[in-house]
């Protein structure tokens, strides 16, 4: 499985990968955030 640098995305990108995975998160969130989430 590649690794992915969650760092190199954009904000929208990020969310829309949460998205994909039924990942909740805030609206407000910021970029570290959604980063931690996708890294589980």
């Amino acid at each position: 499985m590649a690794t992915v640098d969650y760092s190199s995305l954009t904000v929208p990108e990020l969310k829309a990968l949460l998205d994909e995975r039924a990942v909740d998160y805030a609206s407000n969130a910021k970029k570290q955030d959604l980063i931690d989430l996708l890294e589980g």
